[in-house]
């Protein structure tokens, strides 16, 4: 397994990410994302495990994968967010498509036709309105932790983005 150049984490650990209700879903480390400011990529998983599930049944399962999104792992330790749970290996390469909009954070700009497109470590693109294949990408902002945690809980992300 690589080491995570900004914090000697391995590729493919896996954490438990407490969801508040005696249940925890499962997020792990799939890389770092030169292209966005060197930050985590994470992979978020569909199950949700109970809080007494031992660590070798979590990671002994096929996960499905509900979403990637770029965090700071060590952020979300710190705050006691999540902790390790274990390791896992890789079973595919960073290849997720990340959109970032030039009009992020202006409230006044509802739909966007200023988008870059990117994957992990590959540098972004302009390609201006999104195709149907962009607008599948997932937003490719760094997420800080309480809004990951949020978007885990709800499926909604904590800030407004404008539509493609």
């Amino acid at each position: 397994m690589k080491l995570n150049k900004n914090n000697g984490i391995q590729i493919g650990t896996l954490y438990k990410v407490l969801l508040g209700d005696e249940t925890f879903a499962v997020m792990q480390f799939v890389g770092t994302d030169s292209s966005q400011l060197w930050s985590d990529v994470v992979r978020i998983f569909a199950e949700i495990f109970p809080l007494d599930a031992r660590s070798e049944d979590v990671t002994s399962r096929n996960l499905t994968t509900r979403f990637e999104t770029h965090t700071s792992l060590a952020a979300g330790e710190k705050l006691k967010l999540w902790s390790r749970l274990g390791a896992a290996p890789i079973d595919e390469d960073l290849r997720t498509l990340y959109r970032v909009s030039d009009d992020s954070g202006d409230p006044n700009v509802k739909r966007s036709v200023r988008w870059r497109v990117w994957s992990p470590n590959e540098e972004k693109r302009f390609v201006g309105a999104l195709t149907d294949e962009t607008r599948t990408a997932e937003i490719g902002t760094v997420t800080n932790p309480h809004s990951l945690l949020h978007r885990i809980q709800t499926g909604q992300r904590t800030h407004f983005y404008p539509d493609g």
